[in-house]
């Protein structure tokens, strides 16, 4: 929440994602294929002719944009803060993101530099209660990213090991990432095999004094595997 963090000079501020994070799952060879998330509520920072703006995430109200009968619907993160859409009494609100309205960012001819993500049904994943409250994200369709006749080959995401404990007032939240139930990504012998996301090099999480902690993605708790 502090604005200072989100200075789009400082391409490595913290990202922060809340009620369905999205983690960056952009190929660092291209360029402008990242989504990009910041802390701060500034609306000078979400300028439609900057497509490198920053990704405010907040909760879309169009239901036919997160159909799970469409595992590739498209999640969209608009650029712009309206409070009024983001709503943290609401933890089952959708979350819709995309990469910014250039098309360079989101090029169709590019099926998979796209982040893809659909509110998934897998209450086992999400608080009993909030059975819809989990965003299931994937690049594309391309079968060598997320093969769509895999229906679980694709990348989990969820705040934390609970649920319950992904309070947008508590910044240092772990966003857990991992491949799905397929073993030839995720060792089914190997219960830690998940690809964790975290603020920061430290384990101990994002402290938001320290506006230049990044987004680390490994492979379970085996800093060897990352």
């Amino acid at each position: 929440p502090n604005p200072s963090l989100a200075n789009p000079s400082r391409s490595n501020d913290i990202v922060y994602c809340y009620l369905g994070p999205n983690p960056s799952l952009a190929n660092p060879s291209r360029s402008n294929d990242i989504v990009y998330c910041y802390l701060g509520p500034n609306p000078s920072l979400a300028n439609p002719s900057r497509s490198n703006d920053i990704v405010y995430c907040y909760l879309g109200p169009n239901p036919s944009l997160a159909n799970p009968s469409r595992s590739n619907d498209i999640v969209y993160c608009y650029l712009g803060p309206n409070p009024s859409l983001a709503n943290p009494s609401r933890s089952n609100d959708i979350v819709y993101c995309y990469l910014g309205p250039n098309p360079s960012l989101a090029n169709p001819s590019r099926s998979n530099d796209i982040v893809y993500c659909y509110l998934g049904p897998n209450p086992s994943l999400a608080n009993p209660s909030r059975s819809n409250d989990i965003v299931y994200c994937y690049l594309g369709p391309n079968p060598s990213l997320a093969n769509p006749s895999r229906s679980n080959d694709i990348v989990y995401c969820y705040l934390g090991p609970n649920p319950s404990l992904a309070n947008p007032s508590r910044s240092n939240d772990i966003v857990y990432c991992y491949l799905g139930p397929n073993p030839s990504l995720a060792n089914p012998s190997r219960s830690n095999d998940i690809v964790y996301c975290y603020l920061g090099p430290n384990p101990s999480l994002a402290n938001p004094s320290r506006s230049n902690d990044i987004v680390y993605c490994y492979l379970g708790p085996n800093p060897s595997l990352a």
